[in-house]
Order: structure tokens, then sequence, then C-alpha cells
């Protein structure tokens, strides 16, 4: 018979395997926020299946990073087993959520689908469009080598962030700007010095974030410029002027993500970015909201 089990950090080594080699070190990290849960399932004592993920306590949130069963042992209902464990293993820690994100293919999305749908998961927050570009070849585009920035406009690096700017965008949450598109998220790794800021005049308008990923890589993390100027193409303004510093600082290529119901943006990298895009693929997203119970 099989059994399941929730892994202490001394039984995680024996279920490593089960997981990407890229992800081997999370799993096996002792960090006490984001705390990681584990489920694995096993047959006489061998581990032949695992799920795992993060829980951050102080948002009730949770993570399942990866789900995995031996190849022999699939289609036996043990996937669907190790997903209800490991909802139960959230909902007991107070998680009011959880999230699984998949890299969409036309032979493992279906399987992801009815495994997921078993259990009530939904798509609230629709896809993620992820694209890396190569920074040599962006910097080349003639759109990119014309732009100008129009008078009154100005670019600053984050570091020069003033104390009353902080405090402008801080209380403009939900006001002038969307909350998750926040520059000033604490658990994002900023690199002030090639993430860009814009002013008109004397105010700051918009921000695009980057932080580095590798010696080669750099993410943008977040990209906004307020109303009215987002149809004036002012955001492109700030990409390009990070893009510019990017290159100079010698990162190769720049990895970004795009709602999938941001159309007018899919659109702007397919008609305009497209010549120098060296990756892309679309990300799924499942959640589901659990009931919080009291089982102290």
């Amino acid at each position: 018979m099989y059994s399941f089990v929730r892994l202490n950090n001394e039984q995680l080594s024996s279920y490593a395997e089960l997981t990407f080699p890229s992800l081997r070190e999370e799993l096996l990290s002792e960090s006490r926020e984001p705390s990681v849960i584990a489920i694995g399932a096993m047959l006489f004592g061998k581990p032949i299946g695992l799920v795992w993920g993060k829980y951050w306590a102080r948002y009730g949130y949770g993570q399942i990073k990866t789900i995995f069963v031996i190849d022999k042992y699939r289609r036996r209902g043990i996937g669907g087993s190790l997903l209800r464990e490991m909802e139960l293993a959230f909902e007991q820690l107070g998680c009011k959520e959880m999230r699984f994100d998949y890299r969409h293919d036309q032979a493992r999305s279906l399987i992801w689908e009815r495994l997921f749908q078993q259990t009530d998961w939904s798509h609230t927050y629709g896809s993620l469009h992820t694209f890396t570009v190569s920074v040599s070849q962006l910097m080349e585009l003639e759109w990119v080598r014309r732009q100008r920035l129009p008078e009154r406009f100005s670019f600053m690096t984050w570091s020069e962030l003033k104390a009353e700017e902080q405090a402008f965008i801080e209380a403009g949450k939900d006001v002038w700007y969307p909350a998750s598109m926040t520059p000033l998220h604490k658990e994002t790794s900023k690199t002030v010095n090639l993430s860009v800021g814009l002013r008109y005049g004397a105010d700051i308008i918009g921000w695009m974030i980057i932080h580095e990923h590798d010696e080669d890589t750099v993410i943008g993390d977040r990209m906004y410029v307020r109303q009215p100027f987002q149809a004036q193409g002012r955001a492109v303004s700030a990409m390009i002027e990070a893009v510019r510093r990017i290159a100079e600082a010698g990162f190769r290529f720049a990895r970004f993500d795009v709602s999938g119901n941001n159309k007018q943006m899919l659109r702007f990298v397919e008609r305009k970015m497209k010549p120098c895009l060296v990756d892309s693929y679309e990300v799924v997203r499942l959640n589901k909201r659990l009931a919080v119970a009291d089982y102290a």
C-alpha cells in the first residue's frame, strides 16, 4: 500500500531526486520565511512521489513548486492524493490561498489541468507570457535608436529616490497605480543602478524596476507609468533607458513577463520586439482559495 508522509528536514534529502535539479537547493534550504512544505509518497519505504512548495505565513499564501510521481507508478491516483495531502497541510497552517504555475505545452498541459481540476482549482489570475530578449539586438532596432525623451521629462536612477517621493509612491497604491505594480515591494531585490524612475517636471510618474538573475541575465520586474502618460508611450521610454543601462553593465539578456490579459503589450512585443526575442513561453497560473479552519 502507498503511504503519504509530511517530510521533515532529515527526510527531504531522500526525495530530492524527485524534483528538478534547478530546484533541489531551494527544496533543501533551511530558510524559515518562507518555509518549505513537502509531502512524500512511499511504497514499502521507497520514495515514489513528491509534492512540495513554500508557505508565507505573513500573507497566508502557499505556492506549490513541483509535483512528481515516478513513471511506473503513474495513472494510479497517487498524484491526486499527493495534491490533496498538500492542500490539507497548507490549510492546517492557516493558508488562505494556494497557487501553482506551469509552463504551457501541448503534451503536459492537459495532464496538469485534469489533475488540478479534480480539487476545484481555477484560473483566477489568467496566464503569464515570459519573454527573453537579446539586449544587444534590442539596442540595434531602429525604433529604439530613434527614441528621444520630450522636454520636461527626465530619468532618474532609483538610488536617487527621495524620501518624499517614496512616501508619495506609497500613498498612491490603488489610487493612481495598482498595488501589484509597486516599485517598493520589499521582497524584490532591486538593482538600483539599473532601475529607472521617470519624472515629469519635479513629479515622479513611473518606473522600470530591474533586478539581476545571473551574470548574463536581468529581469524586468515592474514597469508602470501613470495616466495620462501611458498613451504617450512613456513606459516604453523608461524601458529603453533601463535597457541602455543594462547593455552598459554588460548583461546579454533581459527577461520580462506580460499578463495574458494585457493584449496591447502582447501586440507591442509581437510587432516591435520579435526580431530580438531569443525565447518565449506561456505560464499558466492556477489557484485555489482555502477555507481556514481552526485546528487548534
